[in-house]
């Protein structure tokens, strides 16, 4: 399946059942089954919308997913998360709805925390990133205290790519009333502050963003007012999207209430 995973393929799959089919093979006894199950459902999704949409209609699918995230061994576990990200990435609708009434922040936050494996941690961090782009489930995310597992990813992750997502997926937070509060509580800005110095363009855009986000609050206006000069200095930088979001960090540094 997997060698014929291309447009005519992907097709030739959902005309033939094959995308149902597979799911029943997760349940397969044998771990070689499943790996090219999981592997197979992951290149049809990323190259077949319709594919995304089929696995998305079967009742149960990406919560069944989920629970195989918390189940398989860590290679499986991150092939079930990596399945969710493509789907999630598709904006397939109703998708992130499906996960979040069956709690899947918690659960996500439940294997960043007790996971040591960095594939598992950085999927399972990505996937709860996606889900907060979605308005009710940034609120959410605080009660289940994802702040303090992206802060301590942010902080103590040696691999790159994580720190990524999670800032990501802080800055998806922050928008939230809650998520700045949670955010300046939980110690955000000194960890930020660091991350701007890293040179890598994706965490440094991210970091911007959450620091642009933090500072609509007094409180985070004063703790990130000492990093005034570094953000003259990324208002150069060669790359024009930083720049324009290091111009935007900058006014909310220093924005000024009136008659204060």
């Amino acid at each position: 399946l997997i060698g014929v995973a291309g447009a005519k393929g992907c097709a030739q799959m959902l005309e033939d059942g094959a995308v149902d089919k597979l799911l029943t093979l997760l349940g397969d006894t044998s771990d070689a089954v499943r790996n090219a199950v999981y592997n197979a459902l992951v290149e049809g999704c990323m190259r077949s919308a319709p594919i995304q949409a089929r696995l998305c209609a079967i009742e149960g699918t990406l919560v069944g997913l989920l629970s195989r995230a918390q189940e398989e061994d860590p290679e499986r576990a991150a092939c079930a998360l990596e399945l969710l990200r493509v789907i999630l990435s598709g904006r397939n609708p109703g998708a992130a709805e499906q996960l979040l009434s069956a709690g899947a922040l918690a659960t996500l936050v439940a294997i960043m925390h007790k996971d040591d494996t960095a594939a598992v941690v950085e999927g399972a961090t990505t996937v709860l990133g996606l889900l907060c782009v979605e308005w009710d489930a940034k609120a959410e995310a605080v009660k289940v205290n994802a702040v303090p597992e992206l802060l301590d990813l942010i902080g103590k992750h040696a691999q790159l790519s994580t720190k990524i997502v999670a800032v990501a997926a802080l800055m998806n937070i922050c928008v939230d009333i809650a998520g700045k509060q949670a955010a300046v509580d939980g110690g955000a800005v000194p960890l930020l502050v660091e991350a701007l110095e890293v040179d890598d363009e994706k965490l440094i855009l991210n970091s911007l963003q959450c620091i642009a986000s933090i500072a609509e609050r007094k409180v985070g206006r004063d703790l990130l007012l000492p990093l005034v000069p570094r953000l003259g200095e990324l208002m150069h930088h060669h790359v024009t999207v930083i720049q324009r979001h290091a111009m935007l960090a900058m006014r909310a540094v220093q924005f000024k209430e009136l008659g204060k």
